[in-house]
């Protein structure tokens, strides 16, 4: 898409949907898949696909599917507001791409997206995902009795292990794990 190679930014986390073990919807970076499209990886992961895949994404959606898009990678994240940042570095490095004014527009409207989602972090009013084991953790806390603790991780845990989110970090130790070592913990506390 774009005429010269693309500028990393070192993002530390990467959402992206290996399409050969799920269905991936219009927000999702595609690995592995089979589709002709410039969000598509091909191989193992690559940093530089990956920027490219983000601003192809962003100057290829609707200015109203901008917003939701930026939601949605935030969501899937442990450090949202680190990926915000680089994000906002990514596009920052790649200005003399977006020649259109279209794609001006659409890049203007990212970086407004940013900056509010950053404040919404930073005010703690953004809901991030669901398994974010952070959360968990801190909501643990807010229950008195080791019984009451042992009853929502087992929640929490049950319900990740029936809807599965179809991207995961890949760097991280999953959910369910994580809950499973929780567990043993508050257990080997209360005996």
């Amino acid at each position: 898409m774009f005429k010269s190679a693309v500028i990393s930014a070192p993002f530390l986390e990467h959402p992206i949907v290996d399409v050969s073990y799920v269905e991936a919807n219009e927000f999702d970076i595609v690995a592995l898949g089979n589709t002709p499209s410039n969000f598509v990886f091909h191989g193992k992961f690559n940093l530089e696909q990956y920027c490219n895949c983000l601003l192809t994404k962003i100057v290829s959606l609707n200015k109203s599917k901008i917003k939701p898009f930026i939601r949605y990678q935030c969501e899937q994240l442990v450090d949202p507001f680190v990926w915000l940042n680089k994000l906002e570095k990514l596009i920052d490095l790649n200005r003399e791409h977006f020649t259109t004014k279209d794609q001006n527009i659409k890049i203007e409207k990212a970086l407004v997206v940013i900056e509010l989602l950053r404040q919404e972090i930073e005010s703690n009013k953004f809901i991030g995902s669901k398994y974010n084991f952070k959360a968990v953790k801190q909501k643990i806390q807010t229950y008195k009795t080791p019984e009451e603790k042992l009853s929502y991780l087992l929640e929490v845990k049950t319900e990740y292990l029936q809807y599965k989110p179809a991207v995961t970090n890949a760097n991280e130790v999953p959910f369910d794990v994580q809950c499973d070592l929780l567990d043993h913990y508050l257990k080997f506390r209360c005996s």
